[in-house]
């Protein structure tokens, strides 16, 4: 259990601000310039919040909740992911974070590499590969990912996948990644990854 304390010390440990999970738009650098430091402590708090209450939710974690990661298409030859930036996950230039855009595109490759199997199947980075070209902006950013195939059969096969990464100027990188199709642990109920759109 996450208390009160815990939560004030994780937000302050956060990003310097954040939109709050239900306003329409991302809070960027002429949003939060005027806003005081404890409206952005509060904002980031209610963030985190919101991101330890869904992780409750079997099959997601903290991260993809905390950046709110939305899926707007989910297939194997063509899977859409997206989220919105803000200053909980930009960095010291103002541009989009690269920890963010990783787990945007790590989890548009599994999600590639998954769709053709079934939705509780067990995967794991084996290696993911990304290349960025030029700065990256805030604004919402968009994953765009297929899966290559499979080598290997039954569980230890691995599965290969390739992503593209768009930002509000067009494409910001790409990348590839390979995952490992693993057998669920000894008495341990395997869940989806719940699909949750914005």
């Amino acid at each position: 259990p996450v208390g009160g304390e815990q939560v004030d010390e994780l937000a302050r440990r956060s990003a310097p601000a954040h939109r709050h999970c239900q306003a329409p738009r991302p809070l960027c650098e002429d949003v939060v310039a005027p806003m005081t430091s404890t409206i952005v402590e509060e904002r980031i708090r209610q963030r985190v919040l919101r991101a330890i209450a869904l992780n409750r939710t079997p099959g997601y974690h903290f991260p993809g909740n905390f950046i709110d990661l939305s899926f707007d298409r989910v297939t194997s030859g063509d899977t859409r992911l997206s989220y919105e930036t803000g200053p909980h996950c930009l960095d010291l230039h103002g541009g989009t974070d690269v920890g963010s855009l990783a787990l945007a595109a790590d989890f548009a490759l599994g999600t590639a590499v998954r769709a053709g199997l079934d939705a509780a199947t067990r995967t794991a980075t084996v290696s993911m590969a990304l290349d960025f070209g030029t700065a990256r902006p805030a604004g919402v950013v968009r994953a765009a990912s297929r899966c290559h195939g499979y080598v290997g059969e039954g569980y230890g096969r691995i599965g290969r996948a390739q992503v593209t990464l768009d930002g509000p100027d067009g494409e910001i990188g790409y990348g590839s990644g390979a995952f490992m199709i693993l057998k669920p642990p000894p008495q341990v109920t395997m869940h989806p990854v719940p699909h949750r759109q914005r």
